[in-house]
C-alpha cells in the first residue's frame, strides 16, 4: 500500500506542476464547445476598404460640318466664304426664300462694322458684284433679288449705328444677261427700280 500511494502522490505531482506551467507561458484554455466565428470583435481592428476608381468620361468626337445640299443652302455658303476671304469678319451671309423655290431670293449680309471704315464704300460694290454673279451661276430658280447690306455708321454726337445702307433689287433677266464685274460703276442703275442708298454709300 506504501508503495501504491506513492505512485499517486507523484502523479499528482506532476498534474500540479503541468498547470502551474501552463498558466506561467500565457496559453489560453479554451472551454469546450466555444465556438471561434461567435466571439465579439477585437480591439484596435482595421477595417481594409479597397479603393474606389474614378470613372473615365469618354471622349466624344466634334460633330462634324453638315455639307448643304439645297441650292439656297449651297449658294449661302459659297457667299459666306467668299466675302470673307481677305480675313474679312462677322460678315453674317444670310439667303432666304420666304416662299420656297421659285420665289424671291432675299440675301442679308454686313459690310463693315467699323463706322470709320473708308473703304466700306467700294467694299459695297464689290459685295454686290459677288453676289449677283454667284446667283447667276447657280442652279436655283427666282424672278428677282433682293440685296439688302448693313454696315455701322457715325450718328449724331460721336454715336454709331447698325443701319440698311444697301436695298437694291436685280430682276432674273437683269442677271442672266448682265456680266456684273464690267458694269463696276454703275451697279445700281441697273436694279429693278431704283436701289436704296445711305448716303455715304452713293
Amino acid at each position: 500500500m506504501t508503495g501504491l500511494s506513492g505512485i499517486v502522490r507523484a502523479i499528482g505531482a506532476v498534474a500540479v506542476i503541468a498547470v502551474v506551467a501552463g498558466c506561467s507561458t500565457g496559453h489560453e484554455v479554451k472551454g469546450a464547445g466555444a465556438n471561434p466565428s461567435q466571439a465579439g470583435p477585437r480591439a484596435n481592428a482595421t477595417t481594409i476598404v479597397p479603393p474606389q476608381r474614378t470613372p473615365v468620361p469618354k471622349k466624344t468626337k466634334p460633330a462634324a460640318a453638315r455639307t448643304p445640299t439645297t441650292p439656297l443652302g449651297k449658294l449661302e455658303a459659297a457667299l459666306q466664304f467668299r466675302l470673307a476671304a481677305g480675313g474679312r469678319q462677322s460678315v453674317g451671309v444670310l439667303a432666304e426664300q420666304y416662299g420656297g423655290a421659285g420665289t424671291t431670293v432675299l440675301v442679308r449680309w454686313t459690310i463693315s462694322n467699323d463706322a470709320t471704315d473708308k473703304t466700306a464704300k467700294l467694299q459695297a460694290r464689290h459685295d454686290v458684284t459677288t453676289i449677283l454673279t454667284a446667283i447667276k451661276h447657280s442652279t436655283l430658280t427666282y424672278p428677282t433679288v433682293l440685296l439688302i447690306g448693313t454696315a455701322t455708321v457715325s450718328g449724331l454726337r460721336g454715336t454709331t449705328t447698325v443701319a440698311k445702307v444697301i436695298r437694291a433689287k436685280y430682276s432674273v433677266a437683269r442677271i442672266k444677261a448682265t456680266n456684273f464685274a464690267a458694269h463696276f460703276a454703275d451697279l445700281y442703275t441697273l436694279t429693278d427700280g431704283p436701289a436704296e442708298l445711305y448716303p455715304s454709300f452713293r
